[in-house]
């Protein structure tokens, strides 16, 4: 296992980390929408009811606006959220479950009946954060540890059940970088922060 700071460092650990781990969806708020979700269907029953709803504003009397244009303002509105919403349950549905183990000689991630990754402490060369635009509606901030070559590795989710705890041992380790964390809690854009690289 990579050694450890000193009491002193470890204490003095700011705790605005904490709360920037602890607060996640408070970041993935001000991210930028998702990705583009919509299939051939979506943009199809978009395209319909935009042309129906221009039409009805166009042809507006003082009679008030048609039903028709109501309704297909209603159809426009649920074509526009549904994909959305649908996308960010099967994201929600594969890695909800995701969870992270560790011990003295190395740490596991698992997600339920798709992934398990595993790395020893000792090979652990760098710790880094890697973002992405794709925020609030889906993960979009992961801890990546990896070997020297980078041929081995472990991506946790900031969120995976048990991480909390696994954070507390990163913190202490010899020249974590507090504030590469926190900067990375923030950011809304494709990046990669480096938190911890082993110097021995």
């Amino acid at each position: 296992m990579p050694k450890p700071k000193d009491a002193k460092q470890q204490a003095c650990a700011p705790s605005s980390l904490i709360l920037a781990c602890y607060f996640a969806p408070v970041r993935q708020a001000l991210c930028d929408f998702m990705k583009f979700p919509y299939n051939r269907s979506d943009i199809t029953l978009i395209v319909i009811s935009i042309a129906f709803v221009a039409a009805g504003v166009i042809t507006y009397s003082e009679e008030g606006i048609p039903w028709g244009t109501i309704f297909f303002g209603f159809c426009l509105l649920v074509s526009l959220f549904e994909p959305i919403r649908r996308k960010n349950q099967e994201t929600d549905d594969v890695h909800k479950n995701e969870f992270v183990e560790f011990d003295k000689i190395g740490i596991k991630r698992v997600v339920p009946n798709s992934i398990e990754e595993y790395i020893l402490w000792k090979d652990i060369d760098e710790i880094a954060i890697t973002t992405s635009d794709e925020g609030p509606f889906v993960d979009d901030l992961h801890w990546m540890l990896m070997n020297q070559d980078k041929t081995k590795g472990v991506a946790i989710s900031n969120d995976a059940e048990g991480f909390s705890e696994l954070l507390t041992e990163f913190q202490g380790l010899q020249g974590f970088n507090n504030e590469a964390v926190i900067q990375a809690m923030g950011c809304a854009d494709n990046n990669w922060f480096v938190v911890w690289k082993n110097v021995t």
